[in-house]
């Protein structure tokens, strides 16, 4: 109910569609787990402004580049805050898509820098659990965003 009525107030100005790219580095938190290298990503979504917060429903790819490449989509959304220095949090369900790995999820938080119209750039790091293989890859993420 609350979100619904927070989504019904959104102005459709604010509905332009937003497309970024991100490197990401994942830090496995064990040996055990697979070492994913570097991820290099694509996602597109279209914000939701409302008066102090911005909600960004999003899809994108993610190409994790260590051994064989290993595609994975993801469904997520990123919440920001504020004007010109917008700290936020993220969160995306992951879909593998190679044999033997299960979806997974990351979560974190993000700082981006708006003062350019139409770029942004922003810094994001977090933790992304990917099962699959012996062991699943939990670990830290940290990336850069345009």
């Amino acid at each position: 109910m609350l979100l619904t009525t927070l989504l019904s107030l959104a102005p459709a100005a604010h509905a332009a569609p937003t497309l970024n790219g991100e490197a990401v580095v994942a830090i496995p938190f064990d040996e055990s787990s697979p070492d994913l290298g570097l991820g290099l990503g694509l996602r597109a979504g279209v914000p939701l402004g409302l008066v102090a917060v911005q909600i960004v429903p999003e899809a994108g790819l993610t190409a994790w580049t260590a051994g064989d490449l290993l595609l994975v989509p993801e469904l997520g959304a990123r919440v920001r805050f504020g004007k010109l220095i917008e700290p936020g949090v993220y969160g995306h369900a992951l879909f593998p898509l190679r044999e033997g790995y299960q979806p997974g999820w990351d979560a974190g938080v993000s700082l981006d820098l708006t003062a350019v119209p139409k770029l942004d750039v922003g810094l994001q790091g977090g933790v992304l659990s990917l099962g699959g293989g012996m062991a699943p890859t939990v670990g830290l993420s940290v990336g850069l965003k345009l």
